[in-house]
């Protein structure tokens, strides 16, 4: 991930990243950070959500 390196959290691995958040707010970073684009597959995204829900139902 070296190439994708975080800028702000200057983390080398997804797991870094979301350590870093879970301790930081993006407020105290919003001039660090720019707009983009991206797509989103809603039926995976609600799939995934329904077999976490389900999962934890049982």
């Amino acid at each position: 991930m070296d190439e994708n390196k975080s800028s702000i959290s200057q983390a080398n691995a997804y797991l870094e990243i979301g350590e870093f958040w879970d301790n930081h707010d993006v407020t105290d970073y919003w001039e660090q950070t720019k707009p983009v684009n991206f797509e989103v597959d809603i039926q995976s995204l609600v799939n995934l959500w329904l077999q976490d829900k389900l999962a934890h139902e049982i």
